[in-house]
């Protein structure tokens, strides 16, 4: 019975993991079988891990060849690493797949955290950070100065492929931390134009605040609804 229970524990153990990481539950899964397919071959040829692993290694670079051996379970184990191979090229080349598509629908790189200085970052987006990026782009003093747009959004706010994009909310200092913030020259605060006029500009005041708290040095810029 304790057995029993402990087999249901790590099978539900097992579930949530997959949901949680497929693509590795997977991948571990695929090596304890091709680990164990080896056990066997050691087990049932009587030889050493190396040579069980001689043996089990063209299988699974997808060559199955003629074995030499009258062992049933040998055969089932050279033929389980072929297919271990099969299912391990399928899932590496669904996993690039997926990467591919997610990197088109977001319209480009999105960056988990930038490691510049002396950078411009723009805080929020409207319809006014498209000009902005471009004209700082274009601008021959600021030519070589990195431009990071810090939204929380999942696509690349931005067209223009030299704005470096991190998704991330510019309220919470974690998001203008992986921005680059602590060695940001400047700082541009976009106001949310989907929001009430008060409620948007006690956002964007709130950014200004986070950023300041971070970095006092750093020169910080403001669009409002309400100028007064």
């Amino acid at each position: 019975m304790k057995i029993k229970i402990k087999a249901l524990h790590f099978m539900r153990h097992i579930s949530k993991l997959f949901v949680i990481h497929p693509f590795t539950t997977i991948l571990c899964l695929l090596a304890i079988s091709y680990f164990g397919a080896t056990i066997l071959i050691m087990i049932f040829e009587k030889v050493q891990l190396t040579q069980a692993a001689t043996l089990i290694m063209p299988a699974f670079l997808g060559e199955l060849g003629n074995v030499e051996t009258n062992s049933f379970i040998t055969k089932i184990s050279i033929l389980t690493a072929l297919l271990i191979s099969v299912a391990f090229l399928a899932v590496i080349t669904a996993k690039i797949t997926t990467i591919f598509i997610e990197f088109c629908l977001k319209g480009g790189s999105i960056l988990k955290k930038v490691r510049f200085s002396n950078h411009i970052i723009i805080c929020g987006w409207n319809f006014q950070g498209e000009k902005i990026v471009n004209d700082l782009l274009n601008n021959g003093s600021m030519r070589h100065r990195e431009v990071v747009v810090l939204a929380n959004s999942s696509k690349r706010p931005s067209k223009n492929e030299h704005a470096d994009f991190v998704m991330g909310d510019p309220t919470q200092d974690e998001a203008l931390i992986r921005a680059g913030v602590k060695n940001a020259d400047s700082v541009i605060v976009l106001t949310d134009l989907t929001k009430q006029a008060n409620e948007a500009d006690a956002e964007a005041l709130m950014i200004v605040l986070a950023v300041e708290s971070i970095n006092q040095n750093v020169h910080t810029s403001i669009y409002l609804h309400k100028s007064a």
